[in-house]
């Protein structure tokens, strides 16, 4: 069904919101397959970056289809996009969860450095968000 919406071209279609909101989602309930569906949609249908839009949504996009590859077993495209994650350009409303959530990215591809595990047990003591550390 997804697919086969037909997409206006209007201002607030430049950027995938639906997408944005539904794959972290998807990603964090378990089910992999359809985040990663969104995801490719997202990166296919929707493949450059525009001015409008804040190039920092990006990189939650990124670190979600990351991590998504990273559970489904493809790491070396997760690690791919790993190098295209960089925490300082995180959106200010999403900082924390996105940086609880590349720890946790770091841990799978095994780039976590010593100060990592305890920055991560910080951040979900700080936020609360006690069930991401158990994606």
């Amino acid at each position: 069904f997804h697919g086969s919406l037909k997409h206006k071209v209007e201002e607030h279609r430049l950027f995938p919101w639906f997408e944005f909101q539904v794959a972290p989602v998807l990603f964090m309930t378990g089910h992999l397959q359809e985040s990663l569906y969104y995801l490719n949609y997202t990166f296919q249908h929707y493949p450059q970056k525009h001015s409008r839009v804040n190039n920092n949504l990006y990189q939650t996009m990124n670190l979600t289809k990351a991590l998504t590859l990273a559970k489904t077993g493809h790491l070396k495209e997760a690690e791919e996009l790993y190098r295209l994650v960089h925490p300082a350009r995180f959106h200010f409303l999403l900082k924390k969860t996105n940086t609880i959530q590349y720890y946790l990215l770091s841990k799978y591809l095994k780039k976590n450095d010593h100060g990592t595990d305890e920055h991560l047990t910080e951040l979900i003591a700080d936020t609360g968000f006690t069930r991401l550390g158990r994606l």
